[in-house]
């Protein structure tokens, strides 16, 4: 069983395989005596979590990021390239199987959000090797035949990779950009999906906005609570993933129906506002059943925030 080294920073590059790379604790204890003097920054008043990353094999690692709104500058254009580049090293380094991009894809509207979606089919998705998935934005102007023509998948989707399911939901209605909970044929949609992986051991669900209305530093949220009693009444249900907000990139734990769930946010990777880096956020599952996450700067190649989502 392959150890984690305490003295090094996390290291994409290098060989593949699927054991974690070492992250620096000087680095955890600098930025979390900064989150307690109140300078944390990306965290947006909250303290930043730096949790201790787990010992052993990785069965399953996966990257998620939002945001990008290709087409909003030439600067935003180029991030994608940078983004192919780090999940690269990502994949040739700790191991990497699959890409789920949170949303806000391309940035205007037709027609030039069809030529803006395909350069980051282009740039970024096709790139990478690895399965990819995405989460329908509110700059995602298409409508649900549309969306899977080009992606690949319908914008209400589940999958599964071993003993772990993944779903992603829509949170917009496709060409007008209207942030809106799903409909009734939706819901009944993940309440199927739901049943279906019943027997996993863990569930992650992924939309683009995060379905409740009381957390700040973001755009439009919308309270969706038939998704919400669905996801904090699933016992599997482990956390669930969102963008849209680009200043908000930490890990919630939110308690809801009786029950707690992680929901992790990722700030941005394009865009022209948001934390002072530009980032994802990585998942790793343990073979002894811990599940880890967090959200990295490959600009300073520091962990910006870590959380233990579950352990076994």
């Amino acid at each position: 069983m392959t150890t984690s080294d305490p003295s090094q920073k996390h290291v994409p590059a290098g060989p593949v395989d699927h054991h974690p790379a070492g992250l620096n604790r000087r680095d955890f204890l600098r930025q979390t005596s900064m989150a307690a003097a109140g300078l944390a920054v990306p965290c947006l008043r909250k303290p930043c979590r730096f949790e201790d990353r787990p010992v052993g094999d990785i069965v399953l690692r996966f990257a998620t990021a939002s945001d990008g709104h290709h087409g909003c500058t030439a600067y935003d254009d180029a991030r994608h390239a940078d983004l192919a580049r780090w999940l690269t090293a990502e994949k040739q380094g700790a191991g990497l199987d699959l890409f789920i991009h949170l949303g806000d894809l391309g940035h205007h509207r037709p027609p030039v959000y069809k030529e803006e979606i395909s350069a980051v089919k282009k740039v970024l998705l096709k790139p990478l090797g690895v399965d990819v998935f995405a989460a329908r934005g509110n700059h995602d102007y298409l409508d649900d035949s549309g969306w899977e023509e080009i992606i690949g998948h319908p914008p209400d989707h589940a999958f599964e990779r071993g003993d772990c399911g993944f779903i992603i939901g829509s949170s917009t209605d496709g060409p007008a950009g209207t942030v809106r909970c799903p409909g009734a044929d939706a819901v009944r949609r993940l309440k199927d999906q739901l049943a279906r992986f019943a027997r996993k051991k863990y569930v992650f669900y992924f939309s683009h906005v995060f379905p409740f209305r009381d957390l700040r530093g973001g755009q439009i949220t919308v309270a969706c609570s038939e998704v919400t009693a669905l996801l904090h009444g699933s016992r599997n249900v482990i956390a669930s993933y969102h963008g849209h907000m680009h200043l908000t990139d930490y890990v919630l734990t939110k308690k809801a129906f009786g029950r707690d769930l992680h929901y992790c946010f990722h700030g941005r990777f394009g865009w022209t506002w948001g934390p002072w880096y530009r980032g994802y956020r990585i998942t790793e599952i343990y073979r002894g059943g811990t599940v880890y996450t967090y959200q990295y700067d490959p600009g300073s190649q520091e962990v910006v925030n870590a959380t233990v989502l579950g352990q076994a």
